[in-house]
C-alpha cells in the first residue's frame, strides 16, 4: 500500500441520545437517518478532538454501509496524512477489503491489526475496535457485526501517538472519502467488553448505548450541517461540502 495514505510498514445531554423505548423529555429513542456521502470530498469533521495516546485504552464504533468495494476509503480517522501518520485510524484499502486499525508514532514504531473477514457487500455492518492501551498488537480487538474478527497484526509501538490533525468521519484530512453511508459513529475513554458490544449490536438494529457513557456519539438525526454530540464529550460536528442525511439506516 503506497505511504501516501500512511499504511502500515508492512503494507496501515441531548434527548436524541436516550433509550430504546425509554422516554426523556418525551422523546424516544429512534434511528431514522445516517449520513451518505459521496466518495469524493464529503466528510464530517470535529476538530482537533478526542486525542488518544498509546497507554490510552478507548474503543471505536459505527454503523457502515460501502457503496461499492477496492476503493480505498477512511472510515474513521484522525492521524497526520503525511510525514509519521501519527494518530489512528481505520481504513478499507482497495487491496483486499480489510478492516484496518493503526495507532502510530513514527513509520518504524506503530500497531496495526486488521479484520479476517473482508466487507466487499452493500449491506450495513457494525465495526467495533477496542484497545486496552497496551501498546501491543495483543492489546487491539475489532469485532463486525459482534464477532470478533480479528486478524493479523504487525508493529511495536513507543512514543505519543497525540496529533494535533482534526477527527474526521468518512476522511482523514478531507482526502480518501468514503463512499456508502455511515451511522451512529461512538467513542469511548475505555476498552469496551464483548457484553458492551452486544449491546451496541442490539441484533443488528442500533441501540440506545447510553448506559455504556460514550465520550462522543454521532447519531446524525435531525437537520442542518451540525453533526450533534450526544455523548458527554461537547464535540458536535461539521457536515462538510454537501453531506446529505440519508433515511437509510440499520434494521
Amino acid at each position: 500500500m503506497a505511504n501516501t495514505i500512511g499504511f502500515g510498514q508492512a503494507a496501515v445531554n441531548n434527548t436524541n441520545g436516550f433509550g430504546q423505548g425509554a422516554l426523556v423529555g418525551g422523546t424516544p429513542f429512534s434511528n431514522t437517518k445516517s449520513i451518505e456521502l459521496d466518495g469524493i470530498d464529503d466528510f464530517v469533521t470535529m476538530g482537533d478532538v478526542l486525542d488518544f495516546d498509546r497507554l490510552d485504552a478507548f474503543s471505536i464504533s459505527c454503523w457502515f454501509k460501502r457503496n461499492t468495494p477496492y476503493t480505498t476509503e477512511f472510515v474513521i480517522d484522525k492521524s497526520e496524512s503525511s510525514g509519521n501518520y501519527r494518530g489512528y485510524s481505520i481504513l478499507i484499502p482497495d487491496s483486499d477489503n480489510k478492516i484496518y486499525f493503526t495507532l502510530r508514532y513514527t513509520s518504524s514504531y506503530f500497531i496495526q491489526v486488521k479484520s479476517n473477514t473482508a466487507i466487499t457487500d452493500t449491506d450495513w455492518h457494525n465495526l467495533v475496535i477496542t484497545y486496552s492501551g497496551s501498546s501491543l498488537i495483543s492489546g487491539v480487538n475489532i469485532y463486525i457485526d459482534n464477532v470478533n474478527d480479528t486478524g493479523t497484526g504487525t508493529g511495536t509501538l513507543s512514543g505519543s501517538t497525540i496529533t494535533a490533525q482534526p477527527l474526521q468521519i468518512g476522511a482523514r484530512n478531507g482526502a480518501n472519502n468514503f463512499l456508502g453511508k455511515i451511522d451512529e459513529v461512538s467513542i469511548f475513554n475505555s476498552e469496551l467488553s464483548a457484553s458492551d458490544i452486544t449491546t451496541i449490536y442490539n441484533g443488528g438494529v442500533p441501540n440506545d448505548i447510553s448506559s455504556l457513557l460514550p465520550l462522543s456519539w454521532w447519531r446524525f438525526e435531525g437537520t442542518g450541517t451540525t453533526a450533534i454530540d450526544s455523548g458527554s464529550g461537547g464535540n458536535d460536528g461539521t457536515l462538510e461540502n454537501g453531506v446529505i442525511r440519508s433515511t437509510d439506516v440499520p434494521t
